[in-house]
Parts: C-alpha cells; sequence; structure tokens
C-alpha cells in the first residue's frame, strides 16, 4: 500500500546559538496513522540535516489530545555527534497505534535541519 498522507513535524530549523533555551526545539504535532484509522500502525519517518549535531527523536502520544509534555513518550531517537555536524538524508519506519506524533531537538548545537516529516 502506498503512503497517501505526508505531514510536516518540524519545517526547516537552523541551530541560532545562545543559551541553552535554543538547543531544544520541539516541532508540530500531527495526527498520526491510528488517529484517522486504528489499524493503521506504520508511520514513516524522514528527515534531512546539515552539519548537524544534537539529538532527533520522534514522540509519540496515545491520548485524543495531548496537552502537556507528560502526555508523550520517545518512539525513536537517533543521535548525531560528529563535531563537524552531520549531513544525512534518512528514514526510519516506526510501527505503533499512535494518535499523535512529533519530533524534538535535544542538545541542538549546531547546522540545519531541512525538516522532518511523517508519511502513512
Amino acid at each position: 500500500m502506498s503512503q497517501a498522507t505526508t505531514l510536516i513535524l518540524l519545517p526547516q530549523t537552523s541551530y541560532t546559538g545562545g543559551p541553552p533555551p535554543n538547543t531544544i526545539v520541539i516541532g508540530n504535532a500531527q495526527p498520526a496513522a491510528s488517529y484517522y484509522l486504528s489499524s493503521q500502525d506504520l508511520q514513516t519517518v524522514s528527515w534531512a540535516t546539515t552539519n548537524f549535531k544534537g539529538t532527533l527523536t520522534v514522540q509519540a502520544s496515545l491520548l485524543d489530545m495531548p496537552a502537556t509534555d507528560d502526555d508523550w513518550f520517545t518512539a525513536f531517537n537517533v543521535v548525531y555527534s560528529d563535531p563537524a555536524g552531520t549531513t544525512i538524508n534518512s528514514f526510519h519506519n516506526i510501527v505503533g497505534n499512535f494518535l499523535w506524533i512529533r519530533t524534538t531537538i535535544n542538545n541542538f548545537t549546531q547546522g540545519m535541519v531541512q525538516h522532518v516529516k511523517v508519511s502513512y
């Protein structure tokens, strides 16, 4: 089955420097595959980075309306720690009956994320 829905979890985002609040980015919460069809459990997350250094985390929620950070859990995590940064286009399949999905970046200390998208 082809994937018909593609949503942006994080638009183009550049490291801006400064104190620690700028090292954490929380992307847009989007409906996950099970939001519309409870039997749909496969999501493909894709991302592109340039000279990026940080931790890219995909979080999911099982709640109808997640309201706080405690309503989210980690579904996938990847750390890019090369001192020169990492330039990559990649993807990861995530299986789960999630209602919502979002991306966070922690320890964001250099580079750019062109996008993080979810398809299902």
